[in-house]
C-alpha cells in the first residue's frame, strides 16, 4: 500500500512548443519586415502617406481629385499615428493583413480535406510571389486580399448573409476593383442554390451608397484607369504577349522571380492553367466548383472590361481579383491525386519559392532615387525653386530630404496642387508658361519633368532653351533660368 502521508515530487511543468504555423507566421513577418525596411519607397506608397496625414475629411476631399476609396486611407491614418508613418512602418500594416490572410487560407484548405500539411501551406501562401509583392507594399491591395478570403471562409462555412455583406461592403470601401465581383455574386445564388445570398450585393450596395457621389466626382480616367478602347484582336495580343502592346498578361514568371526582362509565360502554361480550371468546375466539393467558377466569371469581367478600357494594371494589380479564386482551385485539383503524388510536387513548389525568395531579397534595395536627389542637391538650395511636372512631387520630396536638400518644390500646373497623385494636365498653355515664368521670379528656377507627360511637349516649346542636367530613363531635371 502506497503511503500517502510522504509528501510527492512535483511534477515537472509541462514545456508545450509554439505550433509550427506561429513558427511559420513569425518567421514570415521577420521576412516582410527586413523587405519593407530594405525598399526604397515610390510615388503611390508615399501618395498613401500624404493622404492618410489628413483628416478623415481631408480624406474624402483628396479622393475626389484622384482615385479610390476611403477605407484603406483612413486606417492608415490611424496605423501611422499609432505608430509613424515613414513608408516601411505603412508597409508593415501590409505585411499583417497577408499574415491575417494565411491563417483563413489555411482554413478553408482544411475544411476542402487537401491532403498538404497545415505548415506546407502556410509556407506555399507566406512565400507566395503575389503575396510577397503585396505584403511589403504600402497600398490597398493586401488588405482587399484579407478581405476576399475572409469573405470566402464565411461563404463556405456558416454563409450569413449580413456577415457577408459586411465584408463585401468593406471590399468595395477598400478598393473600386472590388465592383468587379459583383457578377459572381449575381451568380452564386444560383450556383449554390441558396437564393438568400442575393441579398449579399443589395445589402452591400446599400452601404456603399453614401460613397457613391465622391466616386462619380473622381476624375474619369482614376476610378478603372481607362485609357483608349481596344479592339478583340487588341485583346488577343494583350493575353498572347504576341503584338505591338508586348506581353501584358499573364505575366508569372516576371512576378515569381520579381525581375524585369523575363518573357511572358509559355502560352503552354496557361493551357495548363485552364485545364485545372475546368477540372475545379467538376470537383465533388462545392467550395471548389465555386472557386473554379468564381476564377471563370471575375476574370472573364476583368478581361471584358479591359476590352472597353486597357490598362487596369496588369500585372500584378487585377491579378488580386482571381488570385484566391484560382489558388484554392489548383490545390485542391492537385489534392485529387494520391498524397505520394502531391506531397514531391508540393516539396518541389516550395523549394522554388525558396529560392526565388533568396534571389529576391538581395534585389530590394535601391539607392538609384537617393543618389538621383543628391545629384540635385547642389542645384537644390536654399532660394532655389524646383517646378515639377506630373505626380512627382511626393517622391522628389521625399527624396531631398534625405539628401538634405531645401530647395521648394512646386507642381505645374496650378490646378494639380490641391491633388498631387494624379496626372491632370492635358496639355502646357502660353497662360501655364506665362504663370511659370512669373512664380520663378528672379530665383534659380529649374525643372523635374517625365517625358510621357502630356504637358511636357508645350512646355519645352514654351522653354526653347531648357537646359537638361540629368537624366533617367524617362525622367529629366532641367534648368529654366
Amino acid at each position: 500500500m502506497k503511503d500517502l502521508t510522504k509528501p510527492r515530487a512535483a511534477a515537472p511543468f509541462p514545456r508545450r512548443r509554439p505550433p509550427w504555423e506561429v513558427l511559420i507566421a513569425a518567421l514570415a513577418g521577420a521576412l516582410y519586415a527586413v523587405a519593407a525596411f530594405s525598399k526604397p519607397p515610390w510615388h503611390d506608397e508615399l501618395f498613401t502617406r500624404w493622404l492618410s496625414a489628413h483628416s478623415f475629411a481631408g480624406i474624402l476631399d483628396g479622393l475626389k481629385g484622384d482615385s479610390g476609396p476611403p477605407l484603406y486611407y483612413v486606417l492608415m491614418h490611424l496605423w501611422g499615428g499609432i505608430i509613424g508613418d515613414e513608408p516601411a512602418i505603412l508597409r508593415l500594416f501590409s505585411a499583417l493583413c497577408i499574415l491575417m490572410a494565411g491563417w483563413f487560407f489555411v482554413r478553408i484548405m482544411k475544411r476542402i480535406q487537401v491532403p498538404l500539411p497545415a505548415p506546407a501551406l502556410l509556407v506555399l501562401f507566406y512565400l507566395f510571389p503575389l503575396n510577397l509583392f503585396y505584403a511589403v507594399e504600402a497600398r490597398a491591395y493586401a488588405l482587399l486580399m484579407l478581405l476576399v478570403w475572409i469573405f470566402l471562409d464565411i461563404l463556405f462555412s456558416s454563409r450569413r448573409v449580413w456577415a457577408l455583406s459586411l465584408v463585401f461592403a468593406l471590399m468595395l470601401y477598400t478598393h473600386n476593383l472590388a465592383v468587379l465581383y459583383l457578377p459572381l455574386l449575381i451568380l452564386l445564388p444560383f450556383a449554390m442554390r441558396r437564393l438568400r445570398l442575393l441579398g449579399v450585393p443589395i445589402l452591400a450596395g446599400l452601404a456603399y451608397w453614401p460613397f457613391l457621389p465622391t466616386l462619380l466626382s473622381q476624375p474619369r480616367e482614376s476610378i478603372l484607369w481607362m485609357q483608349e478602347p481596344f479592339s478583340v484582336l487588341k485583346i488577343v495580343s494583350f493575353l498572347s504577349g504576341m503584338g505591338p502592346m508586348g506581353p501584358a498578361f499573364p505575366m508569372y514568371p516576371i512576378n515569381l522571380l520579381l525581375r524585369d526582362g523575363v518573357p511572358a509565360m509559355p502560352l503552354f502554361v496557361a493551357a495548363c492553367a485552364a485545364i485545372i480550371v475546368l477540372v475545379g468546375l467538376v470537383h465533388r466539393e462545392g467550395a471548389v466548383r465555386v472557386c473554379a467558377l468564381g476564377f471563370i466569371v471575375t476574370g472573364a469581367a476583368l478581361l471584358g472590361t479591359s476590352a472597353l478600357f486597357v490598362n487596369i494594371y496588369f500585372p500584378s494589380r487585377g491579378e488580386a481579383l482571381v488570385f484566391p479564386f484560382f489558388l484554392v482551385t489548383v490545390l485542391s485539383v492537385l489534392g485529387m491525386f494520391k498524397p505520394f503524388v502531391v506531397r514531391p510536387f508540393a516539396a518541389c513548389v516550395l523549394l522554388l519559392l525558396l529560392i526565388q525568395t533568396v534571389l529576391w531579397i538581395p534585389s530590394l534595395p535601391d539607392q538609384k532615387p537617393l543618389s538621383a536627389a543628391a545629384h540635385m542637391k547642389p542645384y537644390a538650395k536654399s532660394g532655389a525653386k524646383i517646378f515639377i511636372l506630373g505626380p512627382w512631387k511626393l517622391t522628389l520630396d521625399y527624396y531631398f530630404e534625405k539628401a538634405g536638400a531645401h530647395a521648394e518644390t512646386f507642381i505645374v500646373p496650378r490646378d494639380q496642387r490641391e491633388h498631387p497623385g494624379w496626372y491632370r494636365c492635358e496639355r502646357f498653355t502660353p497662360m501655364d508658361a506665362r504663370s511659370l515664368r512669373e512664380e520663378a521670379g528672379t530665383s534659380p528656377a529649374y525643372l523635374f519633368s517625365d517625358t510621357g507627360n502630356p504637358c511636357d511637349p508645350g512646355l519645352r516649346s514654351a522653354f526653347p532653351d531648357l537646359e537638361v542636367l540629368g537624366a533617367t530613363g524617362p525622367l529629366y531635371f532641367a534648368r529654366l533660368r
